[in-house]
């Protein structure tokens, strides 16, 4: 049986959750034994524990849980690395406690996580890439990127 750590970075019920909600639900239980683990508060846990399913709240702190891309949040840069250690111990802690096999991640903050999570446990990361950043500055880094085409103008 695989044990599955999914990191979602809401509480809340929307769109990205929702689809967690039925992938994880929908996973056979006698091959994947599930974690949903949420970063802010809200119904998510809820929902999930009322379909059988194991979840834990692990906040992260206000300044990380309140930064958005739409945001002018570049102050608080130099203190995210410093901001983020007491989540991801927690998470390393829980990943080791329950033996975890694989870690998947469900959005931006979670996928930082993920990145982080994966070789301090040794454990393979699946993104679920549900943000599509837009705009001319991502879409530039897009175009610029090793093995992608510029687009035309």
């Amino acid at each position: 049986m695989k044990r599955v750590l999914f990191i979602n970075p809401a509480g809340y019920i929307g769109g990205a959750e929702k689809s967690l909600i039925d992938l994880v639900t929908g996973l056979p239980r006698e091959r994947f034994q599930t974690l949903v683990v949420t970063l802010g508060p809200g119904p998510l846990s809820g929902a999930l524990n009322r379909q059988g399913i194991d979840t834990r709240e692990i906040l992260l702190p206000p300044a990380l849980l309140n930064l958005s891309r739409g945001k002018n949040n570049w102050l608080r840069m130099p203190v995210l690395p410093l901001l983020i250690l007491p989540t991801l111990n927690r998470l390393l802690h829980l990943i080791r406690c329950k033996s975890i096999d694989i870690i998947h991640t469900n959005g931006l903050k979670a996928h930082i996580l993920g990145c982080l999570l994966s070789p301090l446990s040794r454990r393979p990361l699946i993104w679920h890439f549900r943000d599509y950043p837009t705009g001319k500055r991502y879409i530039q880094i897009s175009a610029d990127s090793p093995g992608s085409s510029r687009p035309s103008s």
